[in-house]
């Protein structure tokens, strides 16, 4: 399915499935999304709102988001356990200061979260294979913050 440029309402191009199967699993989740998330496909916003969700749901099936919630806060608490237990360079330490770091960027998070990251079981290497838009964002936000990261995005 392709993005087709309108400057009034989202259109899109798209091809036969190539089985059943395969479109009713892409419904069943069109729907939940639209049902449980209010959600509605009439903006390019709405577009990316409806891709983010779907990435989602195929990290979980993949067994790369293991927790609950949003993937935001599983790509915080991986982020918090790289930091605590020092990985990709980072200098690990100063929860005080990463904590208001991140919470001053729009992502709050306590002392209290990182001491928890450390021993979670989530796999920080997750970070880097996401691709949603809310992820990348935070990634460029640590890269931002710890230029040692920059490698990862790669």
């Amino acid at each position: 399915m392709g993005l087709i440029t309108n400057p009034t309402h989202l259109t899109l191009n798209s091809r036969p499935w190539q089985t059943l199967e395969k479109f009713q699993q892409a419904r069943k989740l069109f729907d939940e999304w639209r049902t449980k998330r209010q959600g509605t496909l009439k903006t390019l916003e709405d577009w990316k709102r409806w891709n983010s969700f779907r990435r989602q749901r195929e990290l979980r099936r993949e067994g790369k988001f293991t927790g609950t919630g949003e993937v935001v806060g599983q790509a915080k608490r991986m982020f918090l356990k790289a930091y605590a237990n020092k990985l990709w360079g980072l200098p690990g330490g100063n929860y005080r200061e990463v904590s208001d770091w991140l919470t001053n960027n729009g992502y709050p998070k306590s002392e209290g979260d990182i001491k928890n990251a450390k021993r979670s079981s989530i796999d920080p290497e997750n970070l880097w294979v996401v691709g949603v838009e809310e992820i990348i964002e935070f990634q460029q936000l640590v890269v931002s913050a710890y230029p040692m990261c920059q490698a990862k995005l790669m």
